[in-house]
Parts: C-alpha cells; structure tokens; sequence
C-alpha cells in the first residue's frame, strides 16, 4: 500500500486495489486517491482520436494535453476536473490534412487555438462540457484510474461525440459524423504548503 492521506473512493489514498481493467502496466492497478489537488504531467499525458474518411477509412489523430487539474473533495468525489487542449497542434500524420484541419470551415484554430473540457464525476465516469470553436458539447467519459509505484495516478478515458453539434461545414461523407477520443492523462499530486 502506497500511503498519502485519508482513505476514500476516487482520489484518496492511493492505495492500491487489483483490477483486470488495469491496462498501464504490471505496476500499476484501480486506486483510491488522495484529496486534495492533482495536476497534469503533460509530458506523459496524451489524446488521440479516431474519425472515418471517406465513409470507410479511418483516420487516427492526437491533441496534446497542455494543462488539466482535478480537484477531489474528503468524500472521495471528483468534485471537479479541467483540462485545455491544443487544438492548433492536432496532428494525423499527414501534414496536408492537418492544415486542412486548421481551416475555417473545421477546426478554425486561428480563431479557436484551444479545446477545452470541464466537468465532475467518479472513478469510473465522468460527465461534463467538451468547448470545441465554442460550442459546447455535453460528454460522458468512461474511465479508469490506476496508479504507479511514484504515487502518480494515471485516468485512462474514452469518449464519443458527435461532430455534426461543432458547425463544421464538410460533408459526412469526407468527415465521419463520430469522433472516438482515448486519453490518457497522468497526475501528480499538488503539494501544499
């Protein structure tokens, strides 16, 4: 048992609990967790996504994570969690699509460099607001929550939306209609004092 602060659900004493949904290694397993303050280590953090072109190709992406904290309450509850995305640096693999993606009639990032998400919830769902060019867009997420030897806690998360919502003026056909989203997102606790 790695022992931080009082016991509880969600972040509260990262201590560790064996689970066969644990997907981050043979060190790593479902944690309760601190309370307090976590944030982002973007270095180690990703979010990639998945959208059909053409009807049946897939199309695979990432979205660097740039900042995220996730506040957790003495009750053991996700009381809130924010995080920003760089939409300005999505990245396909193709360097022509990712400048089409930067496009007014899509992604537009010169007006909309960012994304950004805010919501609440529990170790194994979270809901809130994904703001994509300004739009909001209510999202649950599936997650899990493991943690390592260092006592960093690791939220594995996966989502879906539908990007018809956004105003993205291109056809279906050309862009699928649902965006697949996996984050992965790596947390230390912030210290006080």
């Amino acid at each position: 048992m790695i022992e931080q602060q009082t016991p509880g659900r969600l972040i509260s004493d990262v201590r560790e609990v064996s689970d066969p949904r644990s997907t981050n290694g043979a060190d790593a397993s479902v944690v309760d967790v601190a309370a307090g303050r976590w944030v982002l280590d973007p270095g180690r953090s990703s979010a990639t996504f998945t959208v059909s072109n053409f009807g049946v190709k897939v199309v695979h992406g990432s979205v660097p994570i740039t900042s995220a904290v996730a506040d957790v309450s003495t009750d053991a509850q996700l009381s809130s969690v924010s995080a920003v995305l760089a939409l300005s640096d999505v990245a396909t693999g193709n360097a022509r699509r990712d400048l089409d993606l930067a496009k007014p009639h899509l992604l537009d990032t010169a007006r909309y460099p960012t994304m950004s998400f805010s919501g609440a919830g529990t170790d194994s769902r979270v809901t809130g607001v994904l703001l994509v060019r300004g739009v909001p867009v209510p999202i649950g997420l599936q997650t899990v929550v493991t943690a390592d030897a260092a006592g960093r806690v690791t939220v594995t998360a996966t989502t879906s939306f539908d990007r018809s919502a956004l105003g993205m003026k291109v056809p279906r056909i050309l862009v699928g209609r649902w965006v697949e989203i996996a984050i992965t997102a790596v947390f230390s606790r912030e210290e006080t004092g």
